[in-house]
């Protein structure tokens, strides 16, 4: 079986794969070293005037490139090359490069990728060729609608095709001439057999300004001419350590920082005049500051923010291994506060699902949906974890923070559904989140809600059980140490109940029994009860636009149902796409865009159906909804009042000294 060495200069400075030791993601041959006869007989081509014009270092540089990268090949088994070839029109030139006889003569581009959707990315794939080593055309047929198979001949193939990229924001992928984002797995194709293999990543034809950000070890091909298109090369120890490591090319801005000994990259695409950097990096020192003290751990050397400030609708955030991509629209910067809650979610999320991890999500299917019951853990807590971090870092008040919890209460209990629906199913039923009639508040609920409310029952639940000597945050950081730092996955819901079950010493079944895997009513009155606090409820009118809205991740808001009549004699319809409200963008919900508008008031809204823009007024309706708020009890206990202030400091009562 052919390989291919990677010289030693190769190694990953950045970091490495966490669940894949070092010498095995890079491996070099005793006494390898890259020839420089080549080298040296391009250098004696160089002109005298480039020596005197300062193009002499940049040919040497070049040159020296090739001949380094030449050898890196050495190590590879498979190949890709992303050429941007259409800028106007989306489209980029992918070819892949393996030897079948190892990677199989299959090939499989993944149905899914960032979403809990199958998106079916084959559907924007153009022409797939084949040829041999000696450049013969193969024959290819499709499987199905995602893969193919060729026939093969000895040695090395390449397989060809274009597809178009136009799907901004952080789950998609995306070419213009503007900048290029890659999720990698919405490009590229791999080998069923070879989804192991080192590989070798090309991006070919990028215009000379534009940079790259990833995660993953990356070097620049300078451009043989002055204006000419340049390109970049990167590394990854298999294809699903490159699809975990979105790339960022264009002519960014960048921000970084460092702390505590590891490299924080801050990209941002964006207007200049749209935000103000020292705010941001200012807000983001503080968030990782408190969360890898949170979770007293820092499992990387460098990290990646991508974001992108587009105007008009934007938002959503993905997570990575070492880094994470979040769109924010450039209209919503003026308060930091959304963009601090995305961003604190995201980063958690570098312990929560990227490295504690549930064992129903191992291994990845690409070709279907990965069902599971726990993303109202790894979700839905993360959301807790998140307030909780910005309670710590000093961006969240307390007072915001109940407004927050209460505000969380109030969407769960105006769902009918949160009485037939667990949070168990929906997160089995997140595959169909793309449908809008899913989202109908008898039909579902969210994980995210219901999870983060959880979390912060748990919470207390395990301060409560323990007499305060363990919280939410030992849990996390007991399975840190048990499962992800042991490169093992917990066994779901069942996995979380057991580690919290060891910090508590008590039996946890009919807590996730009743209100994880069921469908009772969360134990608000007796659990906020522990820190002094009681939950009230009072009916309130408020203005009604007659349908209902959701986002589904990305941007925009989509009308779920039409029940006012005034909403339906405009023409409003399920399915449409919310653009603007009163030539504005519209806020992440109905409830916060209506939050301080009065029945009557007449709006103007804008609407996408099939392509087709209109613009609808109407008249505000209004509606009785019952609001949740939580108050400080007139009986509350010291020992209450004291638990209260450790559980917003994410402290435990008992120091570990004195357990």
């Amino acid at each position: 079986m052919r390989s291919r060495k990677f010289p030693r200069w190769w190694r990953p400075s950045a970091q490495s794969d966490s669940n894949v030791p070092i010498e095995r993601q890079v491996r070099v041959e005793k006494g390898h070293a890259p020839s420089l006869a080549w080298d040296a007989h391009e250098v004696r081509r160089l002109r005298a005037e480039d020596v005197r014009s300062g193009k002499f270092l940049k040919s040497l540089l070049f040159v020296f490139f090739l001949a380094t990268c030449a050898a890196a090949q050495t190590e590879s088994k498979l190949d890709y090359t992303i050429t941007l070839v259409d800028a106007e029109h989306h489209r980029v030139h992918v070819t892949m490069t393996y030897d079948p006889e190892s990677g199989g003569n299959e090939v499989q581009l993944p149905a899914w990728n960032a979403l809990y959707q199958v998106r079916d990315f084959a559907k924007n794939v153009i022409a797939v060729k084949v040829s041999s080593q000696s450049g013969e055309q193969l024959p290819i047929r499709a499987i199905d609608k995602t893969s193919w198979e060729f026939r093969p001949r000895p040695g090395w193939i390449t397989l060809d095709y274009d597809i178009i990229l136009d799907e901004a924001g952080p789950f998609g992928a995306q070419f213009n001439s503007h900048h290029a984002f890659f999720n990698l797995a919405e490009v590229l194709m791999y080998p069923t057999n070879g989804r192991d293999f080192p590989i070798t990543l090309r991006f070919e034809q990028t215009p000379a300004n534009w940079k790259l950000a990833t995660a993953l070890p990356s070097l620049s091909v300078p451009a043989t001419q002055a204006g000419g298109p340049s390109g970049q090369v990167l590394h990854a120890a298999n294809y699903d350590r490159l699809v975990d490591s979105p790339c960022e090319l264009g002519n960014f801005a960048e921000s970084d920082f460092e702390q505590a000994g590891a490299k924080y990259r801050v990209v941002i695409d964006a207007a200049p005049g749209d935000y103000d950097a020292s705010k941001l990096v200012e807000a983001l020192k503080k968030i990782t500051a408190s969360e890898t003290a949170w979770m007293d751990d820092q499992p990387f050397e460098t990290y990646v923010f991508i974001y992108h400030f587009p105007k008009g609708p934007a938002g959503g955030g993905m997570e990575h291994a070492y880094s994470t991509a979040i769109d924010h629209s450039a209209d919503d910067l003026k308060d930091l506060k959304n963009f601090d809650s995305v961003t604190a979610h995201e980063f958690f999320h570098l312990w929560n699902v990227k490295r504690i991890r549930s064992q129903s999500l191992e291994p990845i299917d690409y070709t279907r949906e990965n069902y599971t019951r726990s993303l109202w853990f790894s979700e839905g807590v993360t959301t807790t974890v998140a307030d909780l971090v910005l309670l710590k870092a000093g961006l969240l008040s307390p007072a915001d923070y109940l407004r927050r919890l209460s505000a969380s209460i109030a969407t769960l209990e105006s769902r009918p559904a949160h009485l037939t629906q667990s949070a168990e199913e929906s997160s089995l039923d997140t595959w169909l989140d793309k449908y809008p009639t899913y989202h109908s508040p008898e039909r579902s609920i969210s994980y995210y809600n219901k999870g983060d409310l959880l979390g912060v029952l748990l919470d207390l639940k395990i301060r409560k059980d323990s007499h305060d000597h363990y919280s939410l945050r030992d849990l996390f950081q007991s399975m840190n140490r048990d499962y992800a730092k042991q490169g093992k996955f917990f066994p779901d819901s069942d996995g979380l109940r057991i580690e919290a079950e060891r910090l508590t010493a008590t039996d946890l079944r009919s807590f996730f029994e009743q209100y994880v895997a069921g469908t009772q009513e969360l134990p608000y009155t007796e659990l906020f009860a522990t820190v002094g606090l009681t939950l009230d409820q009072e009916t309130k009118v408020v203005a009604d636009p007659g349908f209902t809205a959701a986002r589904s991740f990305n941007p925009p808001l989509v009308i779920e149902s039409v029940y006012g009549e005034q909403a339906r004699v405009v023409g409003l319809q399920q399915g449409n796409e919310v653009v603007a409200i009163d030539g504005k963008p519209p806020a992440p919900s109905l409830d916060q865009q209506f939050a301080g508008a009065k029945p009557g008031t007449k709006i103007r809204i804008t609407v996408m159906n099939r392509g087709v823009r209109r613009e609808v007024e109407l008249t505000l309706g209004e509606r009785s909804t019952t609001a949740y708020a939580l108050h400080e009890s007139p009986q509350a206990t010291p020992e209450q009042l004291a638990r209260r202030k450790a559980w917003l400091n994410s402290e435990d009562q008992v120091a570990a000294s004195a357990r």
